[in-house]
C-alpha cells in the first residue's frame, strides 16, 4: 500500500472486522518508507528533497497498529479468556518493531496478543491479514509487542451521585444531590428533619415526611417542613402533605390549606357520620 492509497478510517474498520474488536479500540500510526535504492538508481540523492517527493509514488507504508484489550473478551474456538478490565494494550505492527510499555502485563493481554498473532499468521485455516486487507503485509522484525498504557476517560457524573476516579457513588438514603459532576460526598445534601428519601435522590421534593408527620409547606419543589399530624388526621404512611392531609372518619376541615381539624356534629351517632374522612381530593371528603 502506498501513501496515496491509505485511508485511515477504512483501514481501522477493516482491522476491527478482522480482529473482531470495536473500532474505537484501534489507533494507527502510518509512516512512509522511502525505497532509497530505487531512488538512487534513478539518479536521485538518497534522503534528498527529490526522494521525499517521489516517495508518494515509490514508497511503501509502515503501519503501527495499537489495539486496547477489550473489557470483555469472548471465547474464540477452544480458547477461553478471562474477563478483565483492559487498560493494557497490544501493538500489532506491519513493517517495523514497537517499543514495550510498562512493567505490569495482564494475563488477558498476553492471551489476547496470542490470538492476534494467530490471526496474523493464518494458523488453523484462518484468513490471513494480507487476504483480509487486500494487499501484501509483512509483520516487522519486532513482531507483536505487549505493553501498558494509561487511558484517560472523561465521564459525566449524574445527579444523585458523586464521583471519584471515574467511579459513580450514589448518595445515601435521606439525602439528595441536584447537580452534575460532583466529586465529593458533601454534595449529597441532607433531607429536612423528620423526612426521608431513597438512595440517589436528585431533588428536594424527593424528601418525604415520615410516618406520623405531614408537610406544612405548600411548595412541592421545596424541602418539606414536617410537623406531627394533628388529631383527626390519619397519617399512617409517609409523604403526607397539608393539601392532601388524610382525615379520620367523623372529622373535617374547611379548606385544604386549613390545619384546624374539627369533629363533625354528627360524630358518634349510630348511623355514622356524614364526614367520611379521606384526603380531601374530592368535595365529598369535606363536611362544609
Amino acid at each position: 500500500m502506498t501513501v496515496d492509497q491509505y485511508d485511515e478510517a477504512a483501514m481501522i474498520a477493516e482491522l476491527a472486522a478482522y480482529y473482531g474488536v470495536d473500532p474505537s479500540l484501534i489507533s494507527l500510526e502510518a509512516t512512509p518508507i522511502i525505497d532509497r535504492r530505487r531512488l538512487a538508481s534513478n539518479g536521485s540523492e538518497a534522503g534528498g528533497s527529490s526522494g521525499a517527493a517521489g516517495s508518494a509514488g515509490l514508497g511503501r507504508l509502515r503501519l503501527t497498529v495499537t489495539i486496547l484489550v477489550p473489557n470483555e473478551i469472548e471465547e474464540i474456538a477452544a480458547d477461553s479468556l478471562t474477563t478483565e478490565s483492559g487498560l493494557t494494550k497490544s501493538g500489532s505492527q506491519s513493517g517495523a518493531g514497537a517499543t514495550s510499555g510498562g512493567p505490569t502485563i495482564s494475563r488477558v493481554a498476553v492471551s489476547f496478543a496470542g490470538r492476534l498473532a494467530q490471526l496474523n499468521s493464518g494458523d488453523g485455516n484462518l484468513l490471513t491479514l494480507s487476504a483480509a486487507l487486500g494487499f501484501n503485509t509483512t509483520v516487522g522484525r519486532g513482531g507483536m509487542q505487549i505493553g501498558t498504557s494509561t487511558q484517560q476517560v472523561q465521564v459525566s457524573c449524574p445527579t444523585g451521585y458523586w464521583c471519584s476516579a471515574a467511579n459513580r457513588i450514589e448518595c445515601v438514603a435521606d439525602t439528595y444531590q441536584p447537580k452534575e459532576n460532583q466529586i465529593d460526598a458533601g454534595a449529597c445534601l441532607p433531607c429536612a428533619e423528620f423526612s426521608e428519601s431513597l438512595p440517589a435522590s436528585t431533588t428536594k421534593s424527593a424528601c418525604k415526611c415520615v410516618y406520623g408527620y405531614y408537610d406544612t409547606d405548600v411548595d412541592p419543589a421545596a424541602l418539606p417542613v414536617c410537623k406531627p399530624c394533628p388529631v383527626g388526621s390519619n397519617c399512617k404512611g409517609e409523604g403526607n402533605t397539608l393539601m392532601l392531609l388524610p382525615l379520620e372518619e367523623g372529622y373535617f376541615r374547611v379548606t385544604r390549606y386549613d390545619v384546624d381539624i374539627r369533629r363533625c356534629p354528627d360524630f358518634g351517632t349510630n348511623v355514622g357520620s356524614a364526614c367520611i374522612g379521606g384526603s380531601g381530593k374530592v368535595p365529598a371528603d369535606m363536611c362544609m
